[in-house]
Order: structure tokens, then sequence, then C-alpha cells
């Protein structure tokens, strides 16, 4: 596995198009081949087609509740062969202002027109042990 500067800022490239307020930037970069998963921070957020999974997140990035800003961490990005894969902790900046630290791992793979596309994305959110 190598690092890689093009899978790298094809992330930060899915960073601006999830802030700019339209699905369609974002909807472009992720496949739309069978067995891709895609898994939220929410216990529900867990789809196997990637064509729901779009619907479902387009209010999201369309906007329709503000539109919400993310910044990279110290992303992660490497490849061997036709996959690669990003980890990163960005900053998730919300319509009030607000932060929230993620953590986000996606998987890549390099489809027939040559445009590394998301097959694979895991969210989460930190939390401390519970006590007790």
């Amino acid at each position: 596995m190598e690092a890689s500067a093009e899978l790298k800022q094809r992330l930060i490239d899915l960073y601006a198009a999830m802030s700019s307020g339209s699905a369609d930037p974002v909807e472009a970069m992720y496949s739309l081949q069978k067995g891709s998963v895609f898994i939220g921070t929410d216990e529900s957020e867990f789809w196997t087609d990637s064509v729901q999974h779009n619907a479902d997140v387009r209010p999201f990035f369309d906007g329709e509740h503000g539109v919400y800003s993310w910044r990279a961490g110290d992303a992660l990005a490497r490849v061997e062969g036709t996959v690669g894969w990003t980890i990163d902790r960005p900053t998730l900046v919300t319509p009030d202002g607000g932060t929230l630290r993620a953590r986000v791992t996606l998987i890549w793979h390099l489809e027939t027109e040559g445009v590394w596309r998301v097959v694979h994305s895991h969210a989460s959110v930190g939390q401390a042990p519970s006590e007790g």
C-alpha cells in the first residue's frame, strides 16, 4: 500500500462538495455499484443500496437543514491497485456555528472511467466511556 496525494485530494474535494449546499456533486462521488455499504453515526443509518443512501441523505447536503461545513483533519490516504482508503477526523461546522469532531473512514474504488468513488463509508462520533 502506498500513500496517495490524489486520493487525499479527492477526500478534500468530497468535503467541499458536502459543504456546497448542493447534493448533486456529493452524489457524483459515491459509487452506484452493487455491494456498496454506507454507515452513519445514527443506529438507523445503515445502507446497502447506493440509490437509497443518496435519496436519504440528499436533504442534508441540499441545505434543507442549513449548510454544514466540513473541515479536513490530518487525513491519511492509501491505495493498493484500484482500491484506496481515507481515514480522517474532520470537523463538522453546523449551520448555527457549533462544531463536532467526527471520525470518518472511506473506502474508494477506481472505477472504469478512471474516477475514484466511495464504495464504503463509516462515520462515528467519539464518546467518553460511560461510568458504571
